[in-house]
């Protein structure tokens, strides 16, 4: 017996020729995909546009696989009064017309599609006077200057503005207007905004879609894999469903950004591997060995089976390269290292679940930690990666398991960030200022205060060579100032900012993720981590804003900063002598 939501599910994932499910015009037909479909939160703010006595034109634009025409469906639909989840009989066109009272509403779903006399007509109805026929355009960039730069006659613009004003007004995560002469419209850019929570609810209702009930009905459901990952991950949905949070969310804040159908491609991956209900049936009615963790989602997150590639979804599937690329489980946690492999001591795993009991004996098998013709070190990494998608802490809450989890991400401060964001009133200034106050004292003068520094003091901007092969023991001071005098951290709208007070107030850096895992690695001693040039950039000018501020000429005379051999650092300060020809050489 074949389930057709595990082929619908295989149509989404791209990896062979049969990829219909992941395309708007598909999904507007087929029966399935009410299984799958969020409602987007911008449906009813389009809608209320598109409808409304102040309402106007909309413009949808955003990176292929964004969902903008799956977004346009669900406003055709209620245009339409259609109920969110009945297929169209006709699918969807080039261009809807729906009347709505007494207003006509249209909606491109893609400009891109239309011919070069199908855009004629639109633009003459777009930009006819007096028109009250409302417009919804989706489209990406290219199509969308096009259109507006061959008709800038029209409204009477120059073409170099109506360029800069329109990129200007889909550079933004918010909504933007344009306008273009007698006609205005609200500009939504889809790349702009985090999609991660509509992509966990689509994860969520494909595992948790009551179509996976006909499996009960299949002779091959008791030994079949693929059943047995979908139960194992409705089960810790909960939890599982955090950790994938974790993991996209950490790719995001380092600038790895997956679309929409990039994620239905990969969370459909995770349950069905690829394989099919024919496929998984035939080796359970041979008798063959079956295998568990080879069709575990643990391990088909990163595109294999925990031993070999899957090579159609390393080549395929743009989310398991970039959660490659991000090297997640390339860091270790010595500590829980040792206690996962401690046998007979505190498991991360629910004792409870007989899946995940039989799991843990198959992978952590002896006390070798190999199963028989396995080698250990693929066995530790799947144990590792069952641990995070699936572990929780020891019942008392000391047993490192955080710090397993950071590690993991490759990511110091990443639990913080996600904690701060959930709950902003956790989030707690001091354990920053320190980190602060070394990493910027080192990129401002290339001296690093002593280590196990415990407080944040004065801050020195030097003039010195920025060459790491030379080493400045002593160094002319340009500015210098208490850093909690000058500086607090607040948390603006979920991302913590070192922002000015007293004479430098206005002056703001913020600290994404990335900047705060530099920090927190340097003030730690670590090397390896390096900072983006662009974080530099940011340090660079926030350096010069000081100085244009607090400047050396505040002080009379010369301030030398010098490095002293226990490692801390001071100032001599020479000045002339009051009512002598000399200079005065101070020790501060």
């Amino acid at each position: 017996m074949e389930n057709p939501f595990v082929a619908y599910l295989n149509t989404l994932q791209g990896t062979d020729a049969n990829n219909k499910g992941s395309l708007a015009e598909s999904q507007a037909k087929n029966p399935l995909f009410k299984e799958l479909r969020v409602p987007h939160p911008l449906a009813q703010e389009i809608l209320a546009e598109l409808t409304g006595e102040n309402g106007g034109n909309v413009i949808l634009t955003g990176h292929a696989g964004d969902g903008k025409s799956t977004l346009a469906l669900e406003v055709i639909r209620a245009l339409r009064k259609l109920p969110p989840d009945d297929p169209l009989k006709d699918g969807l066109k080039k261009r809807e017309i729906i009347s709505c009272g007494e207003r006509t509403v249209s909606v491109v779903k893609d400009l891109s599609e239309c011919k070069e006399d199908e855009r004629g007509k639109l633009a003459d109805d777009l930009f006819r006077p007096g028109s009250g026929e409302r417009f919804l355009i989706v489209s990406n960039t290219g199509p969308l200057l096009s259109l507006f730069q061959s008709n800038c006659g029209r409204a009477g613009e120059n073409v170099a503005t109506v360029e800069d004003r329109l990129l200007g007004a889909m550079d933004s995560d918010v909504r933007r207007t344009f306008p273009f002469g007698h006609v205005s419209f609200a500009v939504h850019n889809l790349a702009r905004k985090d999609n991660l929570d509509i992509g966990l609810r689509m994860l969520e209702r494909m595992v948790r879609s009551p179509q996976w009930d006909r499996c009960g009905e299949c002779p091959a459901s008791g030994r079949c894999p693929l059943l047995a990952n979908r139960n194992l991950l409705e089960r810790h949905f909960a939890l599982a469903s955090r950790r994938i949070r974790l993991l996209y969310f950490r790719a995001y804040a380092y600038g790895e950004r997956l679309t929409m159908r990039q994620m239905a491609a990969h969370f459909s991956f995770l349950l069905t591997g690829g394989a099919t209900c024919r496929e998984m049936a035939a080796r359970v009615a041979s008798g063959a060995e079956i295998r568990p963790e080879r069709h575990l989602f643990t391990n088909l997150f990163w595109g294999d089976d925990g031993e070999k590639d899957i090579p159609q979804a390393v080549r395929q599937l743009h989310a398991v390269s970039a959660m490659r690329e991000q090297r997640f489980d390339a860091r270790y946690s010595p500590r829980e290292e040792r206690a996962f492999w401690n046998f007979g001591g505190h498991t991360p795993l629910a004792e409870t679940d007989a899946t995940l009991a039989d799991l843990e004996r198959r992978i952590r098998g002896g006390k070798k930690a190999a199963l028989p013709g396995r080698d250990a070190a693929l066995a530790r990494r799947q144990y590792r990666r069952l641990a995070f998608f699936l572990g929780s802490p020891a019942p008392e809450g000391d047993d490192g398991f955080p710090a397993f989890l950071s590690a993991f991400l490759d990511s110091p401060r990443i639990l913080d960030v996600q904690g701060w964001r959930d709950d902003p009133s956790s989030f707690k200034a001091r354990i920053l200022a320190v980190p602060i106050y070394c990493v910027l004292q080192e990129e401002f003068s290339g001296m690093r205060p002593p280590e196990g520094t415990g407080k944040a003091g004065t801050l020195y901007i030097t003039l010195g060579r920025r060459g790491g092969d030379i080493r400045q023991s002593v160094q002319l001071v340009l500015s210098k100032f208490d850093f909690h005098d000058h500086f607090e951290i607040r948390l603006v709208d979920g991302t913590p900012a070192l922002c000015g007070i007293g004479r430098l107030d206005g002056i703001r850096l913020d600290l994404p993720l990335p900047f705060l895992d530099y920090l927190t690695a340097r003030n730690k001693g670590e090397l390896g981590r390096g900072l983006q040039r662009s974080y530099r950039d940011r340090l660079e000018d926030l350096k010069a804003r000081i100085l244009a501020t607090i400047r050396s000429g505040d002080v009379q005379g010369l301030v030398l900063l010098r490095r002293q051999t226990d490692g801390s650092l001071s100032t001599v300060s020479v000045k002339p002598s009051d009512g002598a020809n000399a200079l005065e050489v101070i020790n501060d």
